[in-house]
């Protein structure tokens, strides 16, 4: 009986030795085949791996790529597990180290890069209470997205919130927004970060200089004292983000200063109208997603008022029908026409972008009424 023990002890021995031999072999060989799980057809190499029983895991000098539009790089990427959670799927954190996304898939829209890849979720995975993440940087060309940018962290993976966050956008083109030159830092209830922006860009209008006091806290990233240079004026006022299903956002501005006759040039509107004088006021914005469920401004002039000239036929014909006067007088109306006093609003209505205008000046009072249909 006692040389079966030792026979079966010795066998014991043997295996672990084995599994311990050959670990780092059999981490790789599980790591590929996960990934190849995923994306199926990928071309998969890692260079290095560091097992230590109970403890981590770590592999190196990893590479991913598929067709000729897709490719990661990753230098170090690890996770840290007791093994009792692990084998019901839990690990306590995970990190990635120094990793290069590249997509060039300029011909179709980002959301169906996954599809387009034939990425396979489903399968066993892992919880991941905590995630690290240091040196990324992503390279995206796709038909809605250009993006040079470059990312460190660390994440409640259960929340899907950040605790900490160093980003810089070198570029990003989405949607008709252009952003250049963003350096953000900030960490959850620590009040020294900031905010930077060189410009922003929607359509042709620019917000340029923009500065502002980022914060964490509850799900929620919000930015106070922001500051940006417009139309020859200025724009303070704070942000708002709150996750969940869906990520709402609440925008507050107040503008003063704002050269009318610069944002006629800067919009491309100079066949349309012009115009000259300061504006101040606010404009409030809340939503969901990409979506816009309230929008609001109000302005006035500032100073000693100044002039506005319609030169738009569509809208001289528009005001004629709806004050039921001939177009020859609207036209006559706003031609060389100065203002001291005005007041200009907007405000969304279910779907349609209400604006208005109301100027008071020598040669009498002249309302302006637009209505852009869909604009949401």
């Amino acid at each position: 009986m006692k040389k079966i023990l030792i026979v079966i002890a010795v066998i014991i021995i043997i295996k672990i030795s084995l599994v311990i031999i050959f670990a780092e072999s059999i981490a790789i060989a599980v790591a590929k085949h996960q990934i190849g799980r995923v994306l199926p057809g990928s071309e998969v190499s890692i260079g290095k791996c560091d097992v230590r029983f109970g403890r981590s895991i770590v592999l190196a000098d990893i590479t991913i790529k598929k067709n000729t539009g897709f490719k990661i790089s990753v230098k170090e990427a690890g996770a840290i597990y007791d093994i009792g959670p692990l084998i019901k799927g839990m690990v306590s954190s995970a990190y990635v180290n120094g990793a290069d996304i590249n997509i060039d898939m300029p011909g179709i829209k980002l959301s169906d890069v996954g599809d387009k890849l034939g990425v396979k979720m489903g399968g066993r995975s892992f919880r991941i209470d905590a995630l690290n993440v240091s040196d990324l940087k992503l390279n995206c060309n796709t038909k809605d997205l250009d993006a040079v940018v470059s990312l460190s962290g660390s994440f409640d993976a259960k929340e899907l919130f950040p605790k900490n966050i160093g980003l810089i956008v070198d570029k990003l083109v989405w949607d008709g927004v252009k952003i250049e030159g963003l350096k953000l830092d900030v960490a959850s209830g620590d009040p020294s970060g900031g905010l930077s922006i060189g410009s922003i860009k929607y359509n042709k209008m620019a917000v340029s200089g923009v500065t502002g006091r980022p914060s964490l806290a509850n799900k929620r990233f919000s930015v106070e004292a922001i500051y940006g240079k417009i139309f020859n004026g200025s724009a303070k006022g704070a942000l708002g983000l709150v996750a969940g299903s869906r990520i709402s956002y609440a925008i507050n501005l107040e503008f003063t200063g704002l050269d009318s006759g610069e944002m006629i040039k800067e919009l491309d509107l100079a066949d349309k109208a012009e115009a000259r004088g300061l504006v101040k006021g606010s404009l409030s914005m809340e939503g969901e997603g990409g979506g816009i469920r309230l929008l609001k401004g109000a302005f006035v002039a500032e100073g000693e008022g100044g002039s506005f000239v319609i030169k738009d036929e569509a809208l001289l014909k528009s005001i004629a029908e709806r004050t039921k006067q001939p177009v020859e007088i609207i036209r006559e109306s706003f031609q060389d026409y100065s203002y001291n006093k005005g007041s200009t609003w907007l405000f969304l209505e279910e779907k349609d972008l209400r604006l208005g205008a109301s100027l008071e000046g020598e040669k009498g009072r002249r309302d302006v009424d637009v209505i852009i249909h869909e604009f949401k």
